[in-house]
């Protein structure tokens, strides 16, 4: 009799152990659900960036191809008005951009740290190329527009800060896209760029 323990110590043991899978899969399903959270939460707020950031590329791709015959450029309390005419010469093309947002990143990356790590790393680069954006491209077409030059310096100079900054244009709209297409949580194609 005394090599076996005793009913009770067993059904204590037993019960346990059950307490702890209801735990354990009660832990996993809160994890799986903080992620989809997180997911759509840093999801929309790159597809808000993404919206204007998508016309700032198709400006982008015609004034580094030369097909840009009529530029205008002017900045205002709330960001960068850019109209123009390229040779395709349907009808002008204007839009509106301004700083990139990148507040829900800021303020969940140390949640999304704990529970994706593949996420943790593209949102931290994503985060870099939004400062990048904010404050040297943006600011610098801004700073060129504030020096009073001549309309086709100003647009030349607007040009050749896009120029030095194409890797990192680039590198932007593929993070963006990358980060939309991995965070996106419903069966539809995500939005992209």
């Amino acid at each position: 009799m005394d090599k076996f323990i005793p009913i009770t110590t067993a059904v204590a043991i037993w019960l346990f152990l059950v307490k702890e899978c209801f735990e354990w899969g009660r832990r996993r399903k809160n994890k799986s659900n903080e992620l989809r959270a997180l997911k759509t939460l840093i999801y929309e707020e790159v597809k808000a960036n993404s919206r204007p950031f998508r016309d700032f590329i198709l400006f982008y791709e015609k004034l580094i191809n030369n097909e840009i015959i009529r530029l205008n450029i002017q900045t205002s309390l709330k960001g960068i008005f850019i109209d123009y005419e390229d040779s395709d010469n349907i009808d002008k093309k204007y839009f509106f951009i301004s700083k990139h947002s990148s507040k829900i990143i800021e303020k969940y990356l140390l949640d999304v740290s704990r529970v994706d790590q593949e996420l943790t790393s593209k949102i931290i680069d994503l985060r870099i190329c939004i400062d990048h954006f904010n404050e040297f491209i943006l600011g610098g077409v801004e700073d060129c527009l504030g020096r009073n030059f001549k309309n086709n310096l100003t647009n030349e100079l607007v040009k050749d800060l896009l120029v030095k900054n194409k890797l990192v244009i680039e590198e932007y709209r593929k993070l963006c896209n990358s980060v939309m297409s991995y965070c996106n949580i419903k069966q539809s194609n995500p939005y992209m760029i």
